[in-house]
């Protein structure tokens, strides 16, 4: 948001900026003492289990962004599946 020359921090009142310092914004987390947006994802791999196309696939399709916010990192398991022929 700093980039954007935004001040947002501006706008919310000084008796309600003593809320939470993070905040969820369209999936995401947005930690308003650094400005910055995080994406909170569980991944449950399990080292025993061989790497599957279902697996890749559920990988792939775990992390909720619905503003594109994480499309470099997906890009890589969507890549892997569209060469194995998904």
């Amino acid at each position: 948001m700093t980039t954007g020359h935004s001040n947002l921090k501006g706008v919310i009142p000084e008796d309600d900026s003593s809320m939470e310092e993070n905040i969820s914004v369209l999936g995401l987390e947005w930690h308003t003492d650094s400005d910055m947006l995080s994406c909170k994802t569980q991944l449950t791999i399990e080292p025993d289990k061989p790497v599957t196309k279902r697996l890749i696939l559920a990988v792939a399709h775990q992390v909720f962004d619905p503003i594109g916010f994480t499309a470099p990192v997906m890009l890589i398991p969507k890549l892997i599946l569209q060469e194995t022929g998904i």
